[in-house]
């Protein structure tokens, strides 16, 4: 009896009928998950990463790893089609790397904030203070206008790409116009 009550016992803490959670390894064939990085071919004709340049401004002099920062950027980029001018809001992949199939066309990549009009712009952008001179109005207008890449997708072409980098300095930002005194 007593035997027979041990084996019982280990018959019935041998099974579970718990689920597994995904990752779990189970014993058949047939249910055995594999999760890890799958390549999976993407298809584009326009691909482009863009980073931003951290200056160093404090006051010391820099430590090795305070010096040449940049961080990646994500988004706040518009496609523009200049045939229709149709925009797109842009956001990267999960590499950093913006990547696009695009139909023949002629096409303008800008940053996100300059979608507005000019009025506009100047009103958020153009900022003085006890250290800083606003630009002149032409410096404003031609960054307003200037676009990071304009670009022609042709039938068949191959792939372009392009790498920017985005620059900042110490108190003004990105505000190429802007004058710290």
């Amino acid at each position: 009896m007593d035997r027979f009550f041990l084996l019982l016992l280990l018959f019935s803490s041998c099974g579970t009928t718990e689920p597994l959670t995904q990752g779990e390894l189970q014993t058949e064939e047939s249910s055995i998950e594999v999760v890890q990085d799958s390549v999976i071919e993407e298809v584009f004709n326009v691909q482009f990463t863009a980073r931003q340049y951290i200056p160093y401004c404090g006051g010391a002099y820099p430590r090795e790893d305070q010096m040449n920062q940049y961080a990646q950027l994500h988004g706040g980029f518009l496609l523009i089609d200049l045939q229709t001018n149709e925009k797109l809001a842009l956001n990267a992949n999960h590499k950093d790397v913006f990547r696009l199939m695009l139909s023949p066309g002629k096409y303008v990549i800008k940053e996100e904030f300059k979608d507005v009009p000019f009025k506009q712009f100047m009103q958020q952008q153009r900022k003085g203070g006890m250290y800083m001179m606003p630009g002149t109005d032409e410096c404003y207008k031609n960054w307003w206008t200037t676009n990071l890449a304009e670009f022609e997708i042709v039938e068949g072409g191959e792939p372009q790409t392009f790498n920017f980098q985005l620059s900042n300095s110490c108190f003004t930002g990105n505000n190429p116009c802007a004058i710290y005194t």
